[in-house]
């Protein structure tokens, strides 16, 4: 009976290390798919930004040329 008991209690106390480790893992799941969506807006913005001067840069050149 004090074994089923003990039983009971680390199988319970598995299951709330198990839930625990499974909510933290979600967590960081979470945190790595919205850094990376962080990280793809960053470098659209870069990109976008050096597209922006390179086509003035030429339009100037062009316009130098003229």
């Amino acid at each position: 009976m004090e074994d089923d008991m003990e039983d009971d209690v680390s199988r319970q106390d598995a299951m709330r290390a198990h839930d625990r480790t499974y909510r933290v893992s979600e967590a960081l799941r979470e945190a790595t798919i919205k850094g990376g969506e962080v990280d793809i807006k960053t470098l659209m913005l870069v990109n976008g930004g050096a597209a922006v001067l390179c086509s003035r840069s030429l339009a100037a050149s062009l316009a130098k040329a003229a």
